[in-house]
């Protein structure tokens, strides 16, 4: 099931390659399929394309997130603020991820 989404996004990836919502199911896809190292730099990649907004900036957060990369969170979660100032979970996400950042500092 994987390998066939996998196949049906890079399928996708190649007829839109500058559509936000096509290259954030790749990279899921590609997640599912083991390509973790790779897959980050493809939820960057929904950030440059023309039509990116805040759910770009949030998965990409969350990714970094995951990856206890705290401060660079912070950086997606607020570049989703901006895509989007209305959206009050945008902001949220910054304030739950906060604490992270200042443990990171702590026992850097």
């Amino acid at each position: 099931m994987n390998e066939e989404a996998f196949r049906i996004t890079e399928a996708l990836i190649r007829k839109f390659p500058d559509n936000s919502v096509m290259v954030r199911n790749h990279t899921r896809s590609m997640q599912r399929n083991g390509q973790e190292a790779e897959s980050l730099k493809w939820y960057q990649r929904t950030l440059w394309c023309s039509n990116a907004d805040d759910t770009s900036a949030v998965w990409f957060g969350n990714e970094l997130h995951n990856r206890r990369r705290h401060a660079d969170a912070l950086e997606g979660y607020a570049l989703a603020c901006v895509l989007d100032p209305d959206a009050a979970t945008n902001f949220a996400h910054v304030a739950d991820d906060h604490p992270q950042f200042g443990k990171t500092i702590e026992h850097a």
